[in-house]
């Protein structure tokens, strides 16, 4: 295979191949939830193979194995993978996924549907034990017992012998975030009472519960200190606002420390007015740290990037400060924190942050003791979800353009070797292409990021139909690579698949998305409050209507959820740009959510006017909608209302596909295949 390099610019001779197939590429294994053992050199993770989830484990110098064999595309979930403290056994979840108030029906029938449960399976490989119904388990420090969640309430189960489950907390509000103190004794959980989160801590032995300074706020992210005796949290001052539009500040977020015996909190930290007042999360994993040597380690925004701060908690108690600790970043630099675990020894944090590449992701290590940012991985690939076994061994999960995500060992020097190198032979990785990296400006002057997947170079001449994907969220990030989240990693598949029949393909990353700092995550007038998003679509289509290589008349676009959004406001307000399009799941009002929340009429009004519907009259474009019925994000009512407005007009094409008892990502894999599948049928018989 050759390569003509122009940056990172791909296009490609392909050898005489099998052509590409949809199925193939849609049935690359996909994995998840990497998780290191607490005492040796050993890794779980979830692998997802074609809607069949198993559970697998490798230690650093054996063969992979599954340690659970579920063989159908059910729609069961199975997440939460938890070691126990002697590494001889692991806890998961299999069933309806976490946080949803119902059993799902995807296998359109009602003995498919289970209730989320609780299963043990040992390492040696025996049967796995059902231990329960309920979800979001932690293990004991002293491997004795099992505290979870079910329907709201904490309850317990021993681990070592027969007794039924029994519930442990009866509370008002709905519980969540469990902890357990360092010796077991104890369990930190929040209390959700609807305008107001409490941490309580409730003892083992008497069973009492102990309230964390409750206030009128939300507290969350329970941690301990190292030594028991403390509980660090965030409270958050401001209430919950309503989603999708721009929140740059507001009452600042501030750190606290809790006494576990006595209940009484005080506030070591407050964020400063302005950027960072508002708590922008890590994406995934914990948000606190507490380290051996008594430092806390948070997420902070202030500098307009999400970055580590450190504040050490000797300096806050021998000040006794209020709320005007001095911290430390950790992570200077125009990038982004996306996520961080830390090493045993509680010197060292290892984090996924996009330094030095806005557009990747790489594995970096923070040496607590001088404050030292170091390089881990580098290169054109991606290694997300670090997880540092109990010998301080680093795993992580890793992919680039053409090798799929999957599990690997990281040595000290970066170099990597696959814990599961047998997962990477299905995948027809010397057809892909590699995506080239491109930025364009939008009209209002904003540096919109995307990737560009380009046909064969023998078609190179050649004026071809290209294909927009918006992804969704919008808090999200395509990357260059085979994508960490399972329905963008089956997005990459479909964006590669397009591109080998002949489209040009352009992956946009539009305000909103996360990985380019504060002021692209929170633009003015974002979605309900003036969709400013449209300047990127746009500016995407001047983009693609400037490439020779491109029929300018033949422009689709496609998206899933928010991109099911970017994509009805591209044919509602631009259909002499896109020539076709296909929405799924995607909003087409903005207002009935907010008329729900007691928005001011003139927000209310202008909800309205930043959605597709408003400017139906304008749809010229031919559509094909999809949605499944049993959407718990988006309401199936919006595409219910968008339909029924594009039928009232004359000379619009609509088509539309329902999907029965699905949710919102489809929880079968034969779903995915058969909307990707329609989706590409739909801009063959447009373009072709």
């Amino acid at each position: 295979m050759q390569f003509s390099q122009c940056g990172e610019s791909t296009r490609l001779t392909l050898p005489s191949l099998d052509p590409l197939t949809l199925r193939e590429l849609l049935s690359v294994p996909f994995p998840s939830e990497l998780s290191a053992a607490p005492c040796d050199d050993r890794v779980a993770w979830v692998f997802n193979e074609a809607g069949c989830r198993n559970l697998w484990v490798c230690d650093v110098s054996g063969e992979p194995r599954a340690l659970t064999t579920y063989r159908d595309d059910e729609g069961h979930g199975l997440q939460q993978p938890r070691w126990l403290p002697g590494g001889d056994g692991i806890v998961y979840t299999r069933g309806t996924l976490p946080g949803e108030e119902e059993p799902s029906f995807p296998a359109t029938t009602p003995a498919g549907a289970i209730a989320p449960q609780i299963w043990l399976v040992p390492l040696d490989g025996g049967v796995p034990r059902l231990l329960g119904e309920g979800q979001s388990a932690t293990v004991s420090p002293r491997g004795d017992r099992l505290a979870y969640l079910l329907n709201g309430q904490i309850w317990t189960v021993s681990l070592t012998d027969s007794v039924m489950p029994e519930p442990l907390v009866r509370d008002r509000g709905t519980c969540g975030s469990l902890a357990w103190s360092p010796d077991g004794s104890q369990l930190a959980f929040v209390s959700d009472r609807g305008d107001q989160t409490f941490i309580a801590v409730v003892d083992l032995a008497s069973r009492s519960i102990r309230w964390i300074s409750p206030g009128i706020d939300r507290d969350a992210f329970p941690t301990w200190s190292p030594d028991g005796g403390q509980i660090a949290f965030v409270r958050l001052a401001d209430p919950v606002a309503p989603s999708y539009t721009a929140r740059r500040c507001g009452n600042p977020w501030s750190l606290w420390i809790g006494d576990a015996t006595s209940g009484v909190a005080r506030c070591i930290w407050t964020a400063s007015p302005g950027a960072g007042s508002v708590f922008a999360g890590l994406p995934s994993g914990p948000q606190l740290a507490w380290t051996q040597d008594g430092q806390i380690i948070f997420p902070w925004e202030g500098s307009g990037w999400r970055h580590l701060y450190a504040i050490p908690v000797a300096v806050c108690d021998a000040k006794c400060l209020s709320g005007d600790g001095e911290v430390r970043e950790l992570t200077p630099g125009d990038f982004e924190v996306f996520e961080m675990s830390q090493d045993p020894s509680g010197h060292a944090i290892v984090c996924s942050a996009n330094k030095e590449d806005l557009d990747r992701r790489h594995l970096w290590r923070i040496d607590l003791t001088t404050k030292k940012m170091s390089a881990v991985t580098s290169g054109l690939g991606i290694e997300v979800s670090p997880s540092v076994t109990g010998s301080g061994r680093v795993a992580a999960l890793h992919a680039d353009a053409r090798t799929p995500l999957h599990p690997v060992w990281i040595a000290q020097d970066g170099r990597m070797w696959p814990t599961a190198p047998g997962s990477l032979g299905g995948c027809p990785s010397a057809q892909l292409v590699n995506p080239e990296l491109v930025v364009f400006p939008s009209p209002d002057g904003l540096d919109i990021h995307a990737q560009l997947f380009l046909p064969p170079e023998d078609d190179a001449r050649e004026r071809h139909p290209a294909i927009v994907h918006f992804h969704g969220g919008p808090v999200r990030q395509m990357l260059p690579a085979w994508h960490p989240t399972e329905a963008y990693h089956l997005q990459y598949g479909m964006n590669q698949y397009l591109v080998s029949q002949g489209y040009v393909v352009l992956s946009v990353n539009y305000r909103g998305g996360n990985g380019y700092g504060l002021n692209f995550r929170e633009p003015p007038e974002l979605g309900a409050g003036g969709a400013s998003e449209y300047q990127d679509i746009l500016a995407t289509a001047r983009y693609l209507r400037g490439r020779t290589d491109v029929d300018a008349a033949r422009i689709g676009v496609y998206g899933f959820s928010y991109g099911g959004l970017m994509t009805a406001l591209a044919l509602a307000r631009s259909s002499d740009l896109f020539a076709a399009g296909v929405d799924c799941a995607g909003i087409s009002d903005w207002s009935p959510a907010f008329a729900a929340a007691g928005t001011p009429p003139d927000a209310l009004e202008r909800a309205f006017d930043s959605s597709p519907i408003a400017s139906v009259d304008q749809w010229r474009s031919p559509i094909l909608f999809i949605h499944a019925d049993d959407d718990r994000t988006v309401p199936f009512s919006q595409t219910i209302g968008i339909v029924k407005a594009l039928r009232r007009q004359s000379g619009v094409h609509v088509e539309h596909i329902v999907i029965p008892d699905e949710q919102h990502d489809f929880l079968r894999h034969r779903s995915w295949e058969r909307v990707f599948a329609a989706t590409t049928d739909f801009f063959n018989r447009m373009f072709k």
